[in-house]
């Protein structure tokens, strides 16, 4: 197993964390310099059986006891996350970008939890010199709204994962790549080498160019949710007190944080992201059509929450 991997000037880094990695992470921007805490080591090779009975199992992970999970997927390589530093990957036949693609969603999402920072499942958008939180569940059109967003000027933080510090309230950035289904750009050309698995139209696409390089205040959360029966967005505000339950649905990887303190810091988490900044419920026609309407209602919140903040 590659375990002694050597730091250079241009390792790469995932939410100002720095990585050491054997094997190219070209989908990440370098280590800027700024987080000096432990490197996140990603080793390859076999991954060894923890040992025990999970505390709790999905039909592609274990959970064992201090927050050791084994992701197992179907049609994805298996991963070990030992801790807040240490991945261990079994390539197998998959290409870099494949591997990253687990690497950089569930995995990162377990050593986040490790290191104190449990994420929402959101996408994050830069708007107006803040971040905008667009949470839901897969097939709620995150990564489809976050496309339509950055056409219109705006510039992407994060794909799929928000981290934010519960103290400050800044948001980091994750990588300058937003994942896409083909069906949700039909205009765009896909690098065929940037599939994200190898059974999927789905493919991420680099956004260098449109990619905000460095944390922002939270300005709001937006939860996206698909309605047949709606032909225009329709928005509704959620009291604190309900929002930092229903943000709790919206933690990415809960039963790893329960594991490891009895949620008690994701709890935390929601309850300061509720007294903070409003948080709201948008529901949207599933009509590729619809998505300027639905850009507009996002910037007319962040408009609002700007001006409620204040300078």
């Amino acid at each position: 197993m590659e375990m002694n991997v050597r730091l250079t000037a241009d390792d790469p880094m995932i939410f100002g964390w720095r990585i050491r990695s054997r094997r190219p992470l070209p989908l990440l921007p370098d280590w800027d310099g700024q987080d000096t805490t432990s490197p996140i080591t990603v080793a390859y090779g076999s991954v060894p059986f923890p040992g025990g009975v999970p505390v709790y199992s999905t039909d592609h992970a274990d959970l064992h006891s201090g927050g050791r999970v084994v992701f197992r997927p179907v049609a994805g390589p298996r991963i070990l996350v030992e801790s807040g530093s240490q991945i261990i990957v079994e390539p197998g036949g998959y290409t870099d970008t494949e591997l990253q693609s687990w690497l950089f969603n569930m995995a990162i999402a377990s050593v986040c939890h490790h290191r104190g920072r449990p994420p929402l499942h959101g996408a994050v958008v830069a708007v107006g010199g803040r971040a905008v939180v667009l949470a839901g569940n897969s097939g709620n059109g995150k990564s489809t709204t976050t496309w339509a967003m950055l056409q219109r000027g705006h510039r992407l933080m994060s794909d799929d994962l928000a981290v934010i510090d519960p103290e400050t309230m800044m948001v980091r950035p994750a990588f300058p790549s937003v994942k896409l289904w083909t069906a949700a750009a039909p205009g765009l050309s896909f690098d065929p080498h940037l599939r994200s698995s190898p059974h999927k139209d789905k493919f991420f696409v680099p956004v260098p160019d449109r990619f905000q390089t460095s944390p922002l205040p939270l300005g709001l959360v937006i939860a996206l949710q698909k309605d047949l029966g709606i032909s225009r967005p329709a928005v509704h505000r959620v009291p604190p007190p309900i929002a930092a339950a229903q943000l709790q649905n919206h933690v990415q990887g809960r039963r790893i944080g329960l594991a490891l303190d009895g949620a008690r810091t994701a709890f935390d988490l929601t309850v300061a992201i509720a007294r903070a900044v409003p948080f709201f419920v948008l529901r949207r026609p599933d009509d590729v059509a619809g998505l300027d309407d639905i850009c507009a209602t996002i910037e007319a919140l962040a408009e609002t929450a700007q001006r409620e903040a204040g300078p």
